[in-house]
């Protein structure tokens, strides 16, 4: 009877030897998953922290390149009204050149009748001079002489004017069309400034678009990772209290194992006494 006893006393501490035992290892690796779990979570955060620092760079790479496109539009524009009061201004120095060259040629003109009135008379002039010197009788031919010399004094006088204002007109035609030539030089100065500027402010554009889809992926990235943060939450909320009740069954089994322990214990000596 005793051998029996002990018997079953050794299987039944050996069971619940082999349940502690299988309860303990159930706790270990319930521990592993969660520093596992713990670890990945640490890790995904790392990874967060890195994109969020990331994402607000982007945003101040993306603010500074919209504040370049900015003021790049506005020097455009206004190099844009400046070449137009330029353009305008060529145009009106275009037409006041073409004015004066009109004018010149009218001044040529009038130059050349002159000219040719002021030979004429001086011909006439110099005939009749011939001719009082030969003798011939002066009477009214003396007044139509010195009609006449008034007429080419006058004629002389109006020729030099036109010439006058003929080299004036010459001047100011040079002076205009070296304005115009300036004014052409500075526009396509301008126009290139304004194209190279223009090239800038559309790479600006592209920039902002490739900088707006790369903050777009990152949003993404950091709400699926925060996803999976509160996955792993759940997931560790779960182990810890898988853990915890590990932790209490088997302290309720060793309490139990004890006391079994004890009461087999207990009836064996019993039994040796009989």
């Amino acid at each position: 009877q005793l051998s029996a006893n002990i018997q079953i006393v050794t299987i039944e501490r050996q069971k619940l030897e082999h349940s502690i035992e299988n309860a303990r290892s159930a706790h270990t690796t319930v521990s592993k998953a969660v520093k596992n779990i713990q670890k990945e979570t640490a890790t995904i955060r790392q990874t967060i922290n890195a994109k969020e620092i990331e994402e607000a760079k982007a945003e101040n790479e993306l603010a500074r390149i919209r504040i370049d496109a900015a003021n790049i539009k506005a020097h455009n524009d206004q190099l844009s009204e400046t070449l137009n009061g330029m353009m305008n201004k060529l145009k009106q120095q275009d037409e006041l050149i073409a004015r004066y060259q009109q004018e010149i040629r009218q001044r040529n003109d009038d130059v050349e009748k002159k000219m040719t009135h002021v030979d004429r008379l001086n011909r006439k002039y110099e005939k009749m001079v011939a001719n009082v010197e030969q003798g011939e009788h002066m009477g009214p031919l003396e007044a139509t002489i010195r009609n006449l010399s008034k007429e080419r004094d006058t004629a002389l006088k109006e020729n030099a004017k036109l010439q006058a204002s003929w080299l004036n007109d010459q001047t100011t035609l040079v002076t205009t069309t070296q304005d115009s030539e300036s004014i052409a030089e500075n526009s396509g100065d301008l126009k290139a400034r304004a194209r190279i500027l223009e090239e800038k402010r559309l790479r600006l554009v592209q920039e902002t678009a490739k900088h707006a889809s790369h903050i777009g992926a990152l949003n993404t990235a950091n709400a699926n990772a925060r996803k999976d943060v509160a996955r792993i939450n759940e997931l560790l909320g779960r182990y810890s209290t898988m853990h915890d009740d590990l932790t209490n069954e088997i302290a309720v089994m060793e309490m139990e194992f004890q006391s079994e322990l004890r009461e087999l214990e207990a009836e064996s000596l019993q039994l040796e006494r009989r």
